[in-house]
């Protein structure tokens, strides 16, 4: 049963795991960390709990690729502590492996899962503590030109092609 659908947030890992997670996901979140698994639901939760703690935080956010820390950088630095789609992943259109919508209850265990519960909700002791290292996204950044060329490259099936350009003046 989940207690905390009040808005607030997820205030704990070791709340999201009891709460957001079933025996099946425990496992599969357990697994990544590398350890031997228990067959107690809730010694599975402490695995992961643990793996989380010190330097460990350190080593799962390492193994994380680049648009899966762009995403974490993106909400750890934010006010809502949730991922957002548009506003989480700057500088990129792809979202994260491990938090695109799964079909039914399955929920795919990726490095990224470690992190994020619920509806993308990452606890808010997990983003303060990884708030101490995790750096800030860069910003958006749009170049812009003073006169436009003739052409414009596109990338197509059979490499890039220069495209003529028209411009209607309204």
């Amino acid at each position: 049963m989940k207690r905390y659908t009040n808005g607030a947030g997820i205030p704990t890992l070791e709340i999201a795991l009891a709460e957001y997670m079933s025996a099946e996901d425990l496992r599969s979140l357990a697994a990544l960390t590398g350890k031997e698994l228990p067959t107690r639901t809730p010694d599975l939760a402490a695995v992961i709990v643990r793996h989380l703690e010190g330097e460990g935080l350190w080593a799962a956010w390492q193994s994380l690729d680049e648009i899966q820390r762009a995403a974490e950088a993106g909400v750890v630095h934010s006010n809502s502590g949730k991922f957002l789609a548009d506003l989480s992943v700057p500088n990129t259109a792809a979202i994260p492996s491990g938090l695109q919508q799964t079909q039914g209850y399955r929920r795919r265990s990726t490095p990224l899962g470690l992190f994020f519960y619920g509806a993308g909700e990452m606890p808010a002791d997990l983003n303060q503590r990884l708030g101490t290292f995790v750096p800030r996204p860069s910003k958006a950044q749009i170049t812009t030109l003073a006169e436009l060329t003739a052409t414009c490259e596109v990338q197509r099936e059979n490499g890039k092609t220069a495209v003529p350009l028209t411009v209607h003046r309204t």
